[in-house]
């Protein structure tokens, strides 16, 4: 028995629909199939921020994490200790989302709330929480006035993360403005 060219092509149509629809077929089962998360930095070329804590107060300070992945050392810090935090926030900073906020007391009990950024456009940035954030160029260094003690924000080079150093001092610097309350 010959079959016709169009009969042959109509076969051969049918054979490989079913054998597509045979592959897509799935076997129910009870565990879920496991989900992918891409990174921020994978998804769009953004590194989280990596922050170093120095008090040079000349008191203690209580430093906590607000909004962070992970940080070491946070609590009492002692005069001459350090701790650092990281955070890769969303990669688009809908509604003020932050890579890192910290939270600063010292021990007369002022304090204030340090949010570090590194933004989808522009440089990363350091805000005092309510104000307007301060933009950094990797090398960049700002001394900052709060309540008669200093703060230097400076920016490090960058590795795997966008490098930040924040240090606490006892006295501010002669012409350091005042960081915004």
């Amino acid at each position: 028995m010959k079959l016709s060219p169009r009969t042959t092509t109509a076969f051969t149509l049918a054979l490989v629909t079913a054998g597509l629809l045979a592959g897509c077929a799935t076997t129910p089962t009870s565990t879920p199939a496991p989900s992918v998360s891409v990174s921020r930095e994978a998804a769009w070329g953004l590194r989280g921020t990596n922050v170093l804590l120095v008090n040079n107060s000349g008191q203690t300070i209580n430093l906590t994490s607000v909004v962070s992945d992970s940080s070491n050392g946070l609590g009492v810090v002692d005069n001459g200790g350090t701790a650092s935090i990281e955070g890769t926030g969303p990669a688009v900073q809908v509604g003020g989302s932050k890579d890192v906020v910290i939270g600063v007391r010292f021990s007369d009990n002022d304090t204030l709330e340090l949010e570090v950024t590194n933004l989808l456009v522009g440089s990363p940035r350091v805000t005092v929480s309510g104000c307007d954030g301060t933009d950094y160029a990797v090398g960049e260094k700002q001394d900052w006035n709060f309540k008669g003690r200093g703060i230097t924000v400076e920016r490090r080079a960058d590795d795997e993360w966008i490098q930040f150093a924040i240090t606490f001092t006892a006295t501010k610097a002669e012409t350091s403005p005042d960081i915004c309350l």
